[in-house]
């Protein structure tokens, strides 16, 4: 049977997996909850490969500096498109917050890009979340770069660049993909999200 893991490892490619699925496995399989799960697993594979590599990005954080995505060579990063005005925002936060903890600092970098004017606006939820990671300030390049014109948008880029995660493309707005991925990538054992 299929795992997660090696459906989602590099070794063999997705087209070959899909084919090979599509071939060998019986219709009481693909018609089992594990065989929709497996193929769910590989078409979401599909998707995140040809999402091909995340845009090089510049933005300023709130105190005036510049941050570039060339700054974070070798890291995962995790950039979350929201603000505090924004109900869906605001209801993940907390299912965030718990995922973010336990993902190794030494690896990821999280940046929130806020769409709020000012930053004290930002301050509050920033504080009752406990939102932790770099916070910059939204502009229409970066949005459109990142097709993030409607939030809350949300991805996950390897260390090659590679878009690994994007919640739109991916329909994950309840971030189990996002969860199951982090799990797998990282190495964490039990629930990160609750």
């Amino acid at each position: 049977m299929f795992c997660g893991s090696f459906l989602n490892s590099k070794l063999v490619t997705v087209d070959s997996l899909l084919n090979f699925y599509s071939a060998t496995f019986p219709a009481e399989f693909k018609n089992s909850y594990e065989g929709r799960q497996a193929l769910t697993i590989l078409r979401d594979r599909k998707i995140r490969e040809e999402q091909g590599t995340a845009p090089e990005f510049t933005a300023k954080d709130f105190s005036g500096k510049q941050v570039k995505s060339s700054d974070f060579k070798n890291k995962y990063i995790l950039i979350n498109f929201g603000a505090s005005y924004c109900a869906p925002c605001i209801q993940e936060f907390p299912a965030l917050t718990n995922m973010i903890k336990n993902l190794p600092q030494n690896e990821v970098v999280v940046i929130y890009v806020n769409r709020n004017k000012s930053y004290e606006a930002f301050t509050k939820v920033k504080e009752k979340y406990n939102l932790v990671g770099l916070h910059l300030k939204s502009n229409d390049t970066l949005d459109r770069k990142y097709k993030a014109e409607a939030i809350p948008q949300l991805y996950l880029i390897d260390k090659n660049r590679k878009i690994w995660y994007d919640r739109s493309a991916l329909n994950d707005y309840e971030l189990s993909k996002l969860q199951n991925i982090l799990q797998q990538t990282f190495n964490l054992s039990g629930q990160v999200m609750k």
